[in-house]
């Protein structure tokens, strides 16, 4: 017996999670912007790994819903980084070590 979408029960019902559910979730809670906003204020320097492998250095200037600005100084230019190739960010231990 061949059951269409409409007989089948709800509890069986597959649920479609949209793309951008994991973002939502990260910005509902207020740890990724408290996050941003304390790096901002405090000029951490950072280390932005994305998921190719390269690194970028600098510092955020600013964020928005899918995008941040990084200052990477004078020699290298600013970065607007989507936030969707991004893999993981961290502090640069060596720059915030030496206080440079």
């Amino acid at each position: 017996m061949k059951l269409s979408m409409s007989s089948r029960p709800d509890s069986i019902r597959t649920r479609t999670v949209p793309e951008n559910a994991a973002a939502a979730t990260s910005s509902a809670s207020g740890a990724e912007p408290y996050y941003y906003q304390k790096q901002i204020q405090s000029r951490t320097p950072l280390v932005v790994v994305l998921h190719d492998g390269k690194e970028l250095r600098g510092t955020l200037e600013w964020y928005d819903a899918t995008c941040f600005k990084l200052q990477r100084g004078k020699d290298a230019g600013d970065a607007l980084v989507y936030k969707r190739n991004v893999k993981y960010i961290y502090k640069d231990g060596a720059k915030s070590a030496t206080g440079a």
